[in-house]
């Protein structure tokens, strides 16, 4: 095989794609077109305005070639079914395929950067180190993770040219599974498809034309590395198949010393392991998943990471010009945030503009010069990102710009940039850098991996647009007790806090999360904003808001405590504890949720510990408790009123709930605003409902005003009870039961007032519950009313002011 044969998809020649199209011209009917950014796997790549939308988009054409052949336009098809299941923020968005007559092409998100293999070329040596862009794998990590946990997707083509670096400095992965597909469809149809494609990256089973399994992207993941860090891929000439079937590729470091590729430090060990346990030849001595990647680079389990913050002004240099803050830039931001004043940290490093008063102008340091830029007639000026006020400054050591015109999705270059001044402020190595962000660290995620366990990482006032995946043993807090911390992502590319299998107890402190971006709409389910997975967290204080799914949730192994945390105006519940998951709540409080305020579900337990927990106005029910799961309230009380449902809902076997000291009142009704009787919802309309053989024990509880009966148990399971509670004003029964023979259910001493219709109804052919000692009062029609061949044990019951005492009816 020739050395000449291209190892990129992006080095094939396409041919044309758009015959006769210009800027300005309308695709499809919809997009307007305005420049073509570049060639890449798709062939000619535009850059357009969605007229319909009013947003930029990237269209990536398929080749004529490709447009004429019904398979390929089927598989394309397919590919952009299975890309549009991607939502992670570390994923380029695919929305749509548009077909016409003359051509077909994918509707991308625009992203505004470079790629990795041209970021690459521009560093000194033509290579990266592992402490540059170790941020950025982990960012790869996380998406790749993502695609293979919850969408079951492989990438199929995962090479340096399909990460690039958008222009706020954070990593997106490209094409899962387009440009793959369309190698494939070239292979068919054209000449050109013959060549090798991006067979350097591909694993001894792609090669060979296996189906394509997440063992392959793991290979395909030690080859970038391998490229990134050496500047070739592991097999870069010769014949590709046999040495990918057959040779051991050397280790990066001796790659290294064969291209004379010298740097400060050696290369660290753990980079060489994991790459060279990647490229292993077999698929069960790979790694099993990404997640094993990140915990063998010390990534996922509070591991000491490098510096998580590019160092190297090469790093972006291009058409658009990035200066990272972080600790080897030697930032300190301690006057913009000890202001308190609600700076916006991004998850890339950068610092949104933040107007400052000219009594602040004063900074004990100089800022540092910055290069002089060069840009081609044609293309936008340069732009900076600094602080703007009465007084435009630069605060703290290091707070450097972004310079220069926009990239693109395929990373057309624009400009020249000269080298900056060679004397730049750093952090001496051995000085200790405060677990504080934005003052020591410019992201979350990057103090949390620098911290060690049993440490906590400080957030100051302002909002932080991150997601975060805490870490074993390291805890999180706001730095000030007042202090407003906002964490809040588009709700469409995840949870915004994530934990996962960790061992040590965490406490979170004092912080909102949050999703923005639009709803996903009627019917859809989306991600909740805390994902808790087998793991022991502490919240305090804080609050989970306007989720696209649920506030919080809680599954496996977990054991978590909320104390004075609220869950509001999420889509779905406001706290969900499911699949073995153990939760305390301590004076918390559940509010204008789309389901449930609280849910239990498959096997979950959650107890309230001490004051009162409200869960109210949620669209469903106060609390529901199901399919075997285990509700208590008795150590602390619950407030479950003016829900649209119920108050408490339970039901299935094996499924526990005990209360005492409740308040279940005003179930039934929607209410807006601060009108205290709402409307009548037309469903639900009960305090607490149990059904299908749900075991529930209700006492000492207030239930009053519900749409319909203060408390129903039907088909209940032996050992309910209700005892000592006061039931009234309710438009239909205050206690109804509806059981068999063999249930054994007791209703005692409790207050069953003003009812619309009877006090307490017994209903159920050979039914003998025990109703002792009530005090039926002033309903509408009987005090207790048996019905359809039900035999309960009377005693002691009294009655003031009923239609009737007691009234015996047949079917």
């Amino acid at each position: 095989m020739s050395e000449n044969t291209p190892s990129h998809l992006d080095d094939i020649e396409f041919g044309a794609t758009m015959r006769g199209q210009q800027s300005g011209d309308l695709a499809f009917g919809r997009f307007a077109l305005k420049r073509v950014l570049g060639r890449g796997g798709m062939g000619v790549v535009w850059l357009a305005e969605d007229t319909l939308l009013g947003r930029e988009i990237a269209l990536k054409f398929a080749p004529d070639t490709l447009r004429s052949d019904d398979a390929a336009i089927e598989e394309l098809k397919g590919e952009t079914r299975r890309g549009q299941d991607l939502a992670h923020p570390n994923i380029v968005r695919i929305f749509d395929f548009f077909l016409d007559d003359q051509h077909a092409a994918i509707c991308m998100e625009y992203v505004d950067g470079d790629t990795l293999a041209k970021l690459r070329v521009r560093q000194p040596n033509k290579v990266f180190e592992p402490h540059q862009i170790a941020r950025w794998v982990i960012q790869m990590l996380d998406g790749l993770s993502y695609a293979h946990r919850s969408a079951k997707i492989a990438h199929r083509d995962l090479k340096p040219p399909n990460l690039i670096i958008n222009s706020q400095g954070d990593l997106k992965i490209m094409d899962f599974g387009i440009a793959r597909s369309i190698q494939d469809s070239m292979s068919r149809v054209t000449i050109a498809g013959n060549s090798t494609g991006t067979l350097a990256y591909m694993s001894p089973q792609q090669a060979a034309g296996r189906s394509a399994s997440i063992a392959d992207d793991i290979y395909s993941l030690g080859s970038t590395l391998y490229e990134l860090f050496t500047g070739k891929p592991p097999f870069y000439s010769g014949d590709f198949a046999r040495q990918i079937r057959d040779d051991i590729p050397p280790p990066v470091s001796e790659r290294r010393l064969e291209f004379g590729i010298t740097a400060a430090e050696a290369f660290p060990a753990e980079w060489e392991n994991v790459i060279s346990r990647c490229l292993a030849k077999l698929p069960e001595q790979r790694p099993a998943s990404i997640d094993e990647v990140r915990e063998l680079l010390g990534f996922a389990m509070g591991g000491q990471a490098p510096s998580l913050a590019p160092s190297s002004l090469h790093l972006l240099s291009g058409s658009t010009q990035h200066y990272v803050i972080g600790a080897e830039t030697g930032m300190s931001a301690t006057a913009i945030s000890a202001a308190g004043k609600g700076i916006t940290v991004r998850a890339s490093n950068a610092l949104s503009p933040l107007k400052v008063d000219s009594t602040q102008a004063t900074s004990p340091a100089s800022p540092p010069s910055l290069p002089q830029v060069e840009t081609p007639k044609g293309h936008k000026g340069a732009w900076i990102w600094l602080l703007a006020g009465t007084s435009i400054i630069l605060l703290g050591v290091g707070l450097w710009a972004w310079l220069g015109t926009a990239k693109n999705n395929v990373g057309v270059e624009a400009t020249k940039v000269v080298d900056p001044p060679e004397k730049t402020p750093v952090v001496k190595p051995d000085a200790p850098v405060p677990l504080v962000v934005p003052s020591g660290y410019p992201t979350i995620q990057a103090a949390l991996a620098a911290a060690k366990p049993g440490e906590t990482v400080r957030l100051e006032a302002g909002t932080y647009e991150e997601r975060v995946r805490l870490v074993d043993g390291v805890s999180l807090a706001a730095v000030k007790p007042d202090a407003r911390v906002l964490i809040i992502v588009d709700g469409k590319s995840g949870s915004v806090v994530e934990a996962e299998k960790l061992k040590d107890v965490i406490k979170i402190d004092g912080i909102t999360f949050a999703h923005g971006g639009e709803d996903l709409g009627a019917g859809s389910a989306g991600p909740s904003i805390a994902s808790i997975i087998s793991s022991q967290v502490t919240f305090e204080n804080c609050v989970f808001e306007k989720g696209l799914g649920d506030g919080l949730r809680v599954e496996g192994s977990s054991r978590v405590t909320l104390k004075e945390c609220s869950s509001k105006q999420n889509q779905g519940s406001g706290f969900v504890a499911a699949r073995g998951a153990r939760m305390m709540l301590d004076s918390c409080r559940a509010s204008g949720n789309g389901t449930d305020g609280l849910s239990v579900a498959t096997r979950g337990t959650v107890e309230l510990v001490n004051g009162t927990t409200e869960l109210m106005r949620n669209q469903n029910n106060g609390v529901t408790v199901q399919q075997g799961s285990e509700f208590k309230a008795v150590k602390g009380k619950l407030d479950a009123s003016e829900n649209v449902l119920n108050g408490c809902y339970a039901a299935d076997a094996d499924t526990q709930v005990e209360i005492k000291g409740a308040k279940l009142n005003h179930n039934g009704f929607v209410f807006t605003g601060t009108e205290s009787k709402g409307t009548e919802s037309g469903q639900g309309g009960g305090g607490l409902v149990a059904e299908a053989a749900a075991r529930v024990l209700l006492e000492d509880s207030q239930i009053e005003g519900n749409a319909k009966s203060g408390v129903q148990i039907l088909d209940g399971a032996n050992g309910s009870a209700v005892r000592r509670c006061t039931i009234t004003g309710h438009a239909y029964r205050g206690i109804m039961v509806i059981g068999t023979g063999s249930q054994e259910i007791t209703i005692e001493g409790n207050q069953c007032l003003r009812g619309g219709q009877h006090g307490i109804t017994v209903e159920g052919t050979g039914f003998r519950p025990r109703v002792l000692r009530n005090h039926c009062a002033f309903n509408a029609l009987t005090g207790i009313y048996i019905y359809a061949g039900a035999q309960p044990v009377l005693e002691g019951n009294t009655f003031e002011g009923n239609a009737r005492e007691v009234e015996t009816a047949t079917r």
